[in-house]
């Protein structure tokens, strides 16, 4: 079974609370997210999400379960293409802190199944912009936004 894993990086000027209340307020991701324009659900374990992801020309509408919530560091959710062992990933958001007004979104996708090395030649490209993309406008936004107190989502 192939495997391969997509991580990114950016450093943001906001604590990890900050950052977790922007990244957790999913009813705001069309207005400033270009790679995941919608995402529905509740950030519970074990719970369907219902989300959009926009990269280069192709929308892929998937309905991933979340495997991770630690509040104000991160979350995870897997999903899989047509059925497990195809192409299956584990997407992840950790806020990893750096001092006390400062962190780092790492911002990553494990793929597995038969068909990742297949897939991967045609949208992994695009994939690796829309993480990237992602991230600037998460900066943007956190920064631009004033802080506010952690949020229990």
């Amino acid at each position: 079974m192939a495997t391969h894993t997509l991580r990114t990086e950016i450093a943001l000027s906001v604590p990890p609370s900050h950052a977790w209340t922007v990244l957790t307020d999913f009813a705001a991701y069309p207005d400033w997210n270009p790679f995941i324009v919608s995402l529905e659900g509740e950030l519970v374990v074990g719970t369907a999400l219902h989300v959009v992801l926009r990269t280069g020309r192709w929308t892929f509408p998937m309905q991933p379960t979340v495997t991770t919530v630690a509040p104000g560091e991160g979350f995870a959710w897997r999903g899989q293409l047509i059925r497990p062992g195809v192409f299956d990933g584990t997407h992840r958001f950790m806020l990893v802190p750096q001092g006390d007004h400062a962190c780092r979104l790492v911002h990553e996708e494990s793929f597995e199944g038969w068909a990742v090395s297949p897939l991967l030649a045609v949208i992994g490209t695009a994939t690796a912009r829309g993480f990237d993309t992602m991230n600037q406008a998460f900066k943007a936004r956190c920064e631009g936004l004033p802080e506010t107190g952690p949020s229990t989502a």
